[in-house]
């Protein structure tokens, strides 16, 4: 009797996994492609002066995501210097139509989606990972990041989240080790998610933790006469400067807010 084998026949199909996850993130929020500038969005794009052309390339990284100053002690302290880039870039091509906002941010969001399959591979078999990035692209948690233009500051962060601990796994899951390119390149990808938006900073510290779990016990262990051993140096280097670069970066932005703690108004003061 011929059994039919449901892994056998869906490897054909593998190669389109990545391509059905994108469509499907794209079929379900394009309805938000006819949606306006709402809520905060009137803050950071139509009344952020920092995303018109004329103002300086410069205030991006001297002001927060509204266009405050971030010295005085009406900012709201948000740095985010990258997705206010995005936002005059959209300005640039097509002012202030809400159309191509919300386009970048679907694109964004299905490029999460993808990532986070690519990342799901790495420990999980195929197919559960496209079943966990399927629910992953459909799910209603997602609806503020990615209708909300604002909301882009999440998605440019997830891109860089995703794409830096993916690739520090990897070479990890690869090697058994991963070296100091791969130790700047992910820090690189970490300081362009941070200034996104902020919590992106903490992919080090996912990074940190998978280090030490993946470690293999007798690796730990301590050589005679008191000597550490060399594979033991060199991980807790790569840990040190990881640690040391999420220092730097919370050590750059304390000093860039400045001596004022952040100052939340209400959201009708802000839009009205």
């Amino acid at each position: 009797m011929y059994i039919l084998d449901v892994t056998t026949m869906s490897k054909p199909l593998e190669k389109f996994y990545p391509l059905a996850i994108a469509a499907t993130a794209l079929t379900v929020y394009s309805t938000s492609l006819g949606c306006d500038l709402v809520f905060d969005d009137v803050a950071a794009i139509q009344r952020n002066r920092d995303v018109r052309p004329s103002s300086p390339l410069l205030n991006l990284f001297l002001n927060d995501f509204w266009g405050t100053p971030l010295q005085k002690e009406q900012s709201h302290k948000s740095y985010r210097p990258i997705t206010v880039f995005t936002f005059r870039l959209n300005y640039a091509v097509h002012g202030l139509q809400p159309f191509g906002y919300h386009v970048i941010n679907v694109l964004l969001h299905a490029l999460v989606c993808v990532l986070y399959y690519r990342l799901c591979l790495l420990f999980l078999p195929r197919v559960v990972s496209f079943v966990a990035a399927i629910l992953f692209s459909v799910h209603p948690i997602h609806t503020e990041a990615v209708a909300g233009v604002v909301g882009r500051a999440e998605l440019l962060s997830a891109v860089f989240f995703l794409s830096a601990l993916s690739h520090y796994v990897r070479l990890k899951q690869r090697y058994d080790h991963v070296g100091w390119r791969c130790c700047a390149e992910t820090a690189a990808l970490a300081v362009c998610g941070t200034l996104c938006k902020e919590q992106c900073l903490t992919v080090l510290v996912v990074c940190f933790i998978y280090e030490l779990l993946s470690t293999k016990v007798w690796k730990w262990v301590i050589l005679g006469q008191g000597l550490v051993s060399p594979w033991i140096r060199k991980s807790l280097t790569r840990l040190g400067f990881l640690g040391l670069v999420a220092l730097l970066v919370i050590a750059l932005r304390l000093k860039l807010m400045g001596p004022y703690l952040p100052q939340f108004n209400r959201l009708g003061d802000r839009i009205n």
